[in-house]
């Protein structure tokens, strides 16, 4: 650590006043309100000092302070340097990853039906990157939808409305698989999907159900294991839609030979429509997987909760 770091810290007692123990184990601290002049100057040197072990520390103990503590920061950012202006944004990340963290544990376990899909995944999106402006990404989901409206004029039937769908989501916007890193957490949340124009079955279907269902078309998803497919159906019309592999046109009778021919074999409800809840607990299955294999135990227990909220039937 820097010189002027410890001097800093014996300047005001900065390490007693706020009771910092080298374990973080046992944290215990002043409210911000009662921190003096000369402690909130301390801080903000710290701020601009870029050890790693004192960033981390300070970022935990700013952020153990509440969301009061951005009054003080933010009007700081203009002007300030590039280390210290990246640290206040990360505390205000995140501080708004535990805000949203907890308004989506408390959405897990709503009714069945107050439950919507679009606000759930926006929901979600939040809880890791609580930044995001969700009014500018439903914006743009309603862009694509009056494209595709004024595409749609005039054609019918299922194979030509999605000749039409397929072509401007995965030709024009380009939207794919993410074969070559599948297991990118990135791949599960919309904004990411939306900005980088890649994602994985499930989240390329949740797009397109956000957009057809702007459209009106009688669309819904399916979780059939080991692949999310959306269905298109009306009383004269009936296949599938995979997402992942550009659109591809499915029948029904082949998505049956494929389960036949997988692990799991066929039933009659792997072909069902799933509902808000069931997709919002796939995703987040699939993420608390993905953490646990990358050792990442706190966001793993994040998801855990997620899992733990969504598996209750309500």
């Amino acid at each position: 650590m820097q010189p002027q770091v410890f001097f800093l810290f014996g300047f005001c007692e900065l390490a007693r006043q706020l009771c910092w123990s080298e374990s973080m184990s046992t944290v215990t601290h002043k409210e911000f309100s009662d921190l003096t002049t000369q402690e909130r100057q301390a801080i903000l040197k710290l701020l601009e000092d870029d050890d790693s072990a004192v960033q981390g520390l300070l970022v935990d103990q700013l952020v153990s302070y509440g969301p009061s503590v951005l009054d003080w920061l933010l009007p700081l950012l203009p002007g300030e340097s590039g280390v210290m202006r990246r640290r206040i944004e990360l505390v205000k990340t995140r501080l708004g990853q535990q805000t949203f963290d907890q308004e989506f544990v408390d959405y897990c376990v709503s009714p069945e039906a107050e439950m919507d899909l679009e606000d759930g995944v926006w929901r979600l999106a939040q809880t890791e990157y609580p930044l995001i402006c969700v009014d500018g990404y439903r914006a743009l989901l309603d862009s694509f939808a009056e494209v595709l409206r004024e595409r749609l004029e005039g054609v019918d039937g299922g194979d030509g409305i999605f000749a039409v769908v397929n072509e401007y989501l995965f030709t024009d916007l380009a939207f794919s698989g993410n074969d070559e890193n599948y297991y990118d957490p990135a791949n599960s949340y919309l904004n990411k999907v939306i900005d980088r124009r890649v994602g994985i079955p499930i989240s390329l279907s949740v797009v397109l159900l956000l957009i057809t269902s702007r459209l009106k078309l009688p669309v819904q998803g399916v979780g059939m294991p080991g692949h999310f497919l959306c269905r298109f159906q009306t009383p004269r019309e009936e296949f599938y839609i995979d997402a992942f592999n550009g659109g591809r046109i499915l029948s029904k009778s082949e998505c049956i030979s494929f389960l036949n021919g997988s692990q799991f074999g066929y039933r009659d409800e792997f072909l069902a429509p799933v509902s808000p809840r069931a997709i919002l607990l796939r995703i987040c299955q699939n993420l608390f997987h993905i953490h646990s294999e990358n050792e990442d135990a706190r966001s793993a227990a994040r998801f855990q909760r997620y899992v733990s909220g969504l598996s209750r039937m309500r």
